[in-house]
């Protein structure tokens, strides 16, 4: 084999070279395609699920206070629903530090019926 010419070589690198950034262009084209494409897909469906969640309207729902026992004046124009768990740490600390502040405030100054 002969040896090559300097400017075959030269051409032959040069041909590599803008080979090679053909192939990078081509990679970052199907990267920033694909990131758009999950993009796109991800704004559709948070479009699609706040759609759906907006057209749902909140039901309003009469609650039954005379069949519940009462702290305070049952004919009082504020009441006040208590729901609580005897195993709930939060519901714990409610009763122990706020509770007893509430009603020394409110139930025994205001009428104000709380219903347990």
């Amino acid at each position: 084999m002969p040896p090559k010419k300097k400017s075959e070589v030269m051409a032959q690198r040069k041909a590599e070279a803008i080979k090679l950034k053909q192939q990078q262009k081509k990679r970052r084209l199907i990267w920033f395609g694909t990131v758009g494409v999950v993009l796109i897909l991800v704004i559709v469906a948070l479009a699609i699920q706040s759609t759906s969640t907006s057209k749902s309207t909140a039901k309003v729902e009469t609650f039954d206070y005379a069949n519940l026992p009462v702290l305070g004046n049952p004919d009082a124009p504020v009441k006040i629903v208590e729901f609580g768990d005897f195993k709930c740490p939060s519901c714990k600390t409610f009763n122990e530090t706020i509770k007893p502040q509430l009603q020394s405030d409110y139930i025994k100054l205001v009428p104000i019926d709380w219903t347990l």
